[in-house]
């Protein structure tokens, strides 16, 4: 799983970082957002299932690998065979313990709808209540002067083997409540590893559950901290 990851981890994070739009707000605009309201337009966090944890394992991994390896430039004529070849080994380990957990993909949708997605929010909120130095005491009245919409929460299982660990992946943007200018639009992932096993996280339901609810408040955290940072953070490497 290691290696598999050595070799997807820089094609993954350009994917998942390097497309986004102004995901910072500008230093001459942030004082246009110093009373902020979080709304939520998602409606409930979604469920993406791995492609890998399926009958068509071994083919999305050598797929996944080779594609990652094409990625590399000029060292493609290497990597992308050699991607393939660890792909579709990880691709093969992974459906066969997909295939010893067939209600696996239902049983994690249901926590998540059960799971109270507002520590999200309360993350958020929390962190950009703050001082901010753009923000003194008299720069905002009682009523928001910016909104950060989120409009799409997701989560990804890793492949089912070993301690259970996901992504949870945020689409988001911010925008003033006076003339509706977008001040950011940005993509924040952050990746969640349990103490526990896949069997035992998923036979203890509120306990999953509080993860669950513990990683969206990290996720919450992230995205406050990456709107008022100035420098691009470290993206960690998503789950396989």
């Amino acid at each position: 799983m290691h290696a598999f990851r050595l070799v997807t981890l820089a094609g993954v994070a350009c994917a998942l970082w390097s497309c986004t739009t102004s995901p910072y707000v500008r230093l001459d605009e942030r004082s246009e957002a110093c009373h902020i309201a979080v709304v939520e337009n998602f409606g409930h966090p979604r469920h993406q299932p791995n492609e890998m944890s399926g009958s068509a394992g071994t083919f999305a991994g050598a797929g996944k690998g080779m594609a990652e390896g094409l990625a590399m430039g000029r060292d493609a004529i290497i990597l992308a065979p050699l991607g393939a070849i660890i792909g579709a080994g990880y691709g093969t380990a992974c459906a066969a313990a997909a295939s010893h957990h067939p209600t696996a993909n239902a049983d994690f949708e249901q926590l998540l709808r059960d799971a109270d997605s507002t520590s999200l929010r309360h993350a958020i909120e929390a962190r950009l209540a703050s001082p901010r130095p753009e923000c003194d005491a008299h720069a905002s009245g009682p009523e928001p002067d910016a909104r950060l919409e989120i409009e799409k929460v997701e989560f990804g299982m890793a492949c089912l083997m070993g301690k259970q660990e996901f992504q949870v992946t945020s689409e988001w943007r911010t925008v003033t409540a006076r003339t509706g200018h977008v001040l950011n639009e940005s993509r924040t992932m952050i990746v969640h590893q349990s103490a526990r096993s896949v069997d035992d996280w998923f036979a203890h339901p509120a306990q999953a559950r509080a993860e669950i609810e513990q990683s969206l408040a990290r996720l919450g955290e992230a995205m406050a901290a990456q709107f008022v940072s100035s420098t691009p953070p470290t993206p960690p490497a998503p789950v396989q």
